[in-house]
């Protein structure tokens, strides 16, 4: 399961950024554990739209995802 939610978080990143932008990833190892930090210059989630991203078959806005479709969350 750890690998698939890695997976969803490396991946939809790359596929929701566009051209010519970046996907950061970073891994800490700290006293208590592993932090894990992905950025991305993609268009995001609108914050509006926000409190909805977990509902079931939820679609975030069709133009800030460049016609790709998806909430971008896999």
């Amino acid at each position: 399961m750890l690998e698939r939610v890695f997976d969803n978080l490396i991946s939809n990143p790359i596929e929701y950024t566009p051209l010519g932008g970046s996907v950061t990833l970073a891994v800490l190892l700290g006293a208590v554990g592993v932090r894990t930090m992905i950025s991305n210059s993609g268009p995001g989630i609108a914050e509006a739209e926000m409190s909805r991203i977990f509902e079931k078959f939820y679609q975030a806005d069709r133009s800030r995802t460049q016609g790709v479709g998806g909430a971008g969350l896999g």
